[in-house]
């Protein structure tokens, strides 16, 4: 049953400048790529 409430927010690395280097990396791949990444974050958030 999902209640729709994420049990291990996924939080990015955040420099004291502000950079998201994971972010950054994640938004540099192809649509395809980021789609596959996104579907497995999601499966560890609400697993």
């Amino acid at each position: 049953m999902n209640t729709g409430l994420k049990r291990l927010p996924a939080r990015f690395y955040r420099t004291d400048a502000g950079r998201e280097p994971v972010r950054e990396w994640l938004k540099s791949l192809d649509a395809a790529d980021r789609r596959i990444i996104g579907e497995d974050m999601k499966d560890v958030e609400f697993s």
